[in-house]
């Protein structure tokens, strides 16, 4: 039965459990806690293996969750084996269960097998996702003493019961199609009990209707396009069968979210492969010579293939890219040829590995663009140089093309083909005896500044001003 461990400040103690009600802890069954854990976005990611009270610093006395308690009563385990924690290699035991802890917290990652099982692909004709099988409350009390209404009345259960076979099944007339359908449910001359769906499983019993608002956003929450919440107990349900298929994360450097919260450091193996990532982008970018974009096209290829690896170690497939690419791009008889050549493998129990994926690819955008500006504002240096030494005088495209083509001017000049341009102005002499020295000096400024924009217009390169020439 499910529990809670509370806390209540005002109260005393400030901490309790809270359990069923009397009548049924007459009962004395076995409880396990029921508290949840999300992320700061409000996932749930991860599943506690057991509750302390805030009291209890040396963490002695533990309160088993309901998927622990779930796991100890299938594999037998005894109510006085101690849960141990391994702190140098972050692992929980209990019995012959291991458990890898995320950190240094009493919580594990739990592997998802899917989304909410009763769930579907909208505005199709397709079943429900079935992740685990789900029976109505309805089928369970459909036995022959238990009568239902209208043509719910199956008589279901009464199928996986000793010595029965359902009414429906006796009424059909023909002995042939009766058999048939005795096979097809899976009911034989004698009382099979492994022929139970329930048998040697662990059952959970629980409401899944949202108005309970029982729901948690999961990782399949965005499952094909189509957001839906996973029902509470089957949360329980995943953590009980990474549990028991012992199908744990495997989390690169311990943790991947809440790196610094329990007093650690940064774990090195984040550290290094961030840097080499961003020792990578840096080399493109700086030791290559290439052009920014170029550079930011390669730095982009070297992020694909990263995250391409990232997920294919997540599903043990690391050629996962390459076959969706080519499945996506091959006529349809070809692939459906390469069908099981292409398909995505699944990966095996305990063999899912989890990358870090933001830091790595932040260190890479943080790299490239540090050395950007850098680059930019030392392109930007060199040209105000040149332009300010040599702007009055040569075409800013000129300039421009001397730093792209890295070259600074020569003493002494360069040999080439060039016009030369001459300009002056007729009668000079004659009218400039007559003007005051106020209006020649402007009629000059506007003569020469209108040459020498229609020059540099032109890219030419001023030489020298000579009186009116």
């Amino acid at each position: 039965m499910n529990t809670k461990m509370v806390r209540e400040p005002l109260t005393m103690p400030p901490q309790y459990i809270a359990k069923p009600v009397k009548l049924i802890m007459e009962a004395e069954p076995s409880t396990g806690l029921i508290n949840d854990i999300k992320d700061i976005d409000n996932f749930s990611r991860e599943y506690s293996i057991a509750g302390y009270f805030d009291d209890d610093t040396e963490r002695k006395k533990p309160y088993f969750t309901l998927g622990l308690r779930c796991a100890q009563q299938y594999y037998g385990i005894s109510d006085t084996a101690e849960l141990i924690w391994d702190r140098d290699n972050l692992l929980w035991t209990l019995g012959p269960i291991s458990i890898p802890a995320h950190g240094k917290t009493n919580n594990f990652l739990v592997n998802y097998y899917g989304p909410p099982s009763g769930n579907k692909l909208a505005n199709t004709d397709y079943p429900p996702w079935n992740t685990f099988p789900r029976f109505s409350l309805y089928q369970i009390l459909d036995t022959k003493d238990f009568e239902l209404s209208g043509d719910n009345d199956l008589d279901w259960m009464s199928q996986f019961m000793p010595g029965e076979i359902p009414s429906w099944i006796l009424a059909i007339e023909d002995a042939k199609e009766r058999n048939e359908m005795m096979q097809v449910m899976n009911i034989g001359a004698e009382f099979d009990i492994k022929k139970s769906p329930f048998y040697n499983k662990v059952v959970i019993v629980g409401a899944s209707v949202e108005v309970l608002h029982d729901v948690k956003s999961t990782p399949f929450y965005n499952y094909l396009g189509q957001t839906q919440d996973t029902p509470g107990m089957e949360t329980h349900a995943n953590a009980i069968q990474t549990m028991l298929h012992n199908n744990y994360l495997n989390v690169f450097g311990g943790r991947t979210t809440k790196l610094l919260s329990d007093g650690r450091f940064y774990p090195i193996a984040h550290f290094l492969i961030i840097s080499l990532l961003c020792i990578i982008a840096y080399f493109i970018f700086r030791k290559l010579d290439i052009h920014p974009v170029l550079a930011g096209t390669v730095i982009i290829l070297e992020i694909l293939i990263y995250v391409g690896l990232a997920l294919g170690l997540f599903a043990n497939d690391i050629w996962w890219m390459l076959k969706t690419t080519i499945a996506n791009i091959v006529p349809h008889s070809v692939h459906n040829y390469f069908y099981d050549s292409l398909l995505v493998s699944l990966p095996e129990p305990g063999k899912t590995y989890v990358m870090p994926i933001i830091a790595p690819l932040a260190g890479v955008f943080l790299t490239y663009g540090s050395n950007v500006i850098f680059q930019f504002l030392h392109e930007q240096k060199d040209k105000k140089f040149l332009k300010e030494t040599f702007g009055t005088y040569i075409s800013p495209d000129l300039i421009d093309e001397m730093y792209e083509q890295k070259q600074a001017p020569k003493l002494g000049g360069v040999q080439d083909y060039h016009t030369a341009f001459f300009s002056d102005i007729q009668d000079f002499s004659t009218f400039s005896e007559i003007l005051e020295p106020e209006k020649m000096v402007r009629l000059m400024n506007e003569y020469l500044t209108e040459m020498t924009d229609i020059l540099l217009k032109h890219q030419g390169t001023l030489d020298k001003y000579i009186g009116d020439a």
